[in-house]
């Protein structure tokens, strides 16, 4: 996918030539410009992620943090996107409390669902079977041990290396 900026001045049934290299080969295209009426934010927003990528991409192209940074923010900020310098911030414009009204402090209980009640932190029980493992292998050394005798009696050896 390819998203491009074009100038607003560019006429309607205007011929733009697109090229570039696909799989090492030469590619191009001719499309005639058409003026899009409905000024869609989708395609602006499109195009400011795909500039804001680009610019971050010059970064490993050896370009400074400081050079690359006010480009950033001025792309983000324009269309109002989230980028590695700009954030997102809420600001409430109604006023919740009045100027000269003193402020109170008042407990508040926890909001549970109704019919609930608050019940005390206890941790899973998903212990590891540690008993369990212990217990089969005194089984299966007993085991072993049974069969190491059985072999030195039937070879007729007393002695158990």
């Amino acid at each position: 996918m390819a998203v491009a900026k074009v100038d607003a001045n560019i006429p309607a049934g205007s011929i733009i030539n697109v090229s570039g290299q696909l799989a090492d080969k030469n590619w191009s295209r001719s499309l005639t410009y058409s003026i899009n009426n409905n000024n869609s934010q989708g395609v602006a927003t499109l195009w400011a992620r795909q500039k804001i990528a680009a610019l971050m991409d010059e970064m490993i192209r050896g370009k400074t943090e400081s050079e690359i940074k006010p480009k950033v923010v001025a792309v983000a900020l324009r269309h109002q996107l989230l980028s590695k310098y700009t954030s997102f911030v809420a600001v409430e414009e109604e006023v919740s409390k009045p100027i000269g009204q003193q402020s109170s402090n008042t407990k508040v209980s926890n909001l549970l669902p109704h019919g609930s009640t608050m019940k005390t932190h206890s941790y899973p029980k998903t212990a590891t079977p540690a008993l369990l493992n212990i217990a089969s292998g005194c089984v299966l050394l007993m085991f072993a041990m049974t069969l190491l005798l059985l072999s030195a009696r039937k070879n007729g050896s007393h002695e158990i290396a």
